[in-house]
């Protein structure tokens, strides 16, 4: 149903629409929360150098080690190398 205002014209909401447009709502967030939880799921279970990587060591080799990982996940990259640089 329409309705006729000066310029426009605007439909009418009833409560129809509103139920509808709230199953809507629902159902995009819950794919969304979904989708949210896998990614998060799958990026747990991939395994990094991590602290494993410094355990045990005196703080010069750790130190050397990390910079070590830190220029092998840079790769050739530029930025990523200005940035561990930086660091």
């Amino acid at each position: 149903m329409l309705k006729r205002c000066n310029r426009h014209v605007h439909p009418i909401r009833t409560e129809e629409h509103g139920a509808a447009m709230k199953k809507v709502v629902i159902t995009a967030l819950a794919a969304a929360s979904l989708t949210l939880g896998f990614g998060v799921g799958y990026a747990a279970k991939a395994k990094g150098p991590g602290v494993s990587l410094v355990t045990g060591k005196p703080a010069r080799g750790a130190g050397l080690a990390s910079l070590q990982e830190a220029l092998h996940l840079a790769g050739r990259s530029s930025l990523e190398l200005i940035a561990v640089a930086r660091v």
